[in-house]
């Protein structure tokens, strides 16, 4: 990843004159000239503005959320910085413009939240070469352009290993956004856990073609819930996978965000197993120092 880094040196100069008088005999003093009043120096510290694009809403429950309280984490730890952004972004062309007009109102520095953002951000980037962005869970790097994510399949290989003691079917049920690299790693870490302490469980897969879509994502866990899945595990950006479980009487198993807190009915959170959760904070405030 190549991060443009701008060091800022300031330099205050201060000039001392120091004068003497001397006396002769006979001579007038001259008189002693009223001080000038001195103007205060003042250093003004110019913020960095900062973006960040969401593909769902800010509030989502899940992904975008996660994103947020990254963002608001940078905001509150450091006060050289302003920070803005914008939810529920379709991905492809229609996100270039949003992308570019941030770099023309100033950004400095943009983050690009999704993986459906690539190409834009990849046009962006090089229309706008002063505007450093960043694009999470991408491919495609340049000057300008830089690329981050998690290990998730850490997390997943770890809930894998919870569900496979906790099933009784010995069925797994997994809702996932697209068929991806990114979606595909979770899956086969996830099954990598799972059948190192339970080698008779199996894994079925729903892919709903969309980040955020809480209907679908529904939908599909009651799908897999009917062919005998005793656990739902949600790779999607709402809570509605974990939502169709509980009601079914069964376990889930959240992602993006601990999803047991977000429950508003305690029962509901105690059929949550666990979450695989991101924490953007410390990452984001590390490359908006480093710009």
């Amino acid at each position: 990843m190549k991060f443009l880094r701008i060091s800022l040196i300031a330099l205050l100069a201060i000039a001392f004159v120091v004068g003497s008088t001397g006396c002769k005999t006979a001579a007038t003093p001259a008189p002693t000239p009223a001080p000038t009043p001195s103007t205060p120096s003042t250093t003004t510290t110019t913020k960095l503005k900062v973006a960040f694009v969401y593909v769902g809403p800010h509030n989502d429950g899940g992904y975008s959320q996660a994103q947020e309280d990254g963002r608001l984490y940078v905001q509150a730890n450091d006060p050289n910085v302003d920070t803005t952004y914008s939810e529920s972004i379709a991905e492809g062309a229609a996100s270039e413009k949003v992308f570019n007009d941030y770099a023309s109102a100033g950004y400095g520095l943009v983050f690009g939240t999704s993986f459906g953002f690539m190409d834009a951000m990849v046009n962006a980037a090089k229309n706008n070469p002063k505007t450093i962005f960043m694009h999470a869970s991408g491919y495609k790097r340049s000057d300008n352009l830089g690329t981050y994510f998690g290990r998730l399949e850490q997390p997943d290989y770890l809930s894998g290993l919870i569900a496979a003691k906790m099933t009784k079917t010995n069925k797994i049920g997994f809702v996932l956004p697209f068929s991806i690299p990114e979606c595909i790693r979770e899956v086969d870490s996830f099954t990598t856990g799972l059948r190192e302490l339970n080698p008779k469980a199996t894994v079925t897969v729903v892919y709903t073609n969309s980040w955020f879509d809480p209907t679908k994502e529904g939908d599909s866990a009651k799908a897999l819930l009917n062919k005998g899945c005793d656990i739902i595990v949600s790779g999607c950006d709402s809570p509605a996978p974990l939502d169709a479980a509980y009601k079914a009487g069964k376990y889930g198993i959240g992602y993006d965000m601990d999803m047991a807190k977000g429950m508003t009915d305690p029962k509901e959170a105690t059929s949550v197993l666990t979450s695989r959760v991101w924490n953007w904070g410390p990452y984001y405030l590390k490359v908006v120092q480093s710009v």
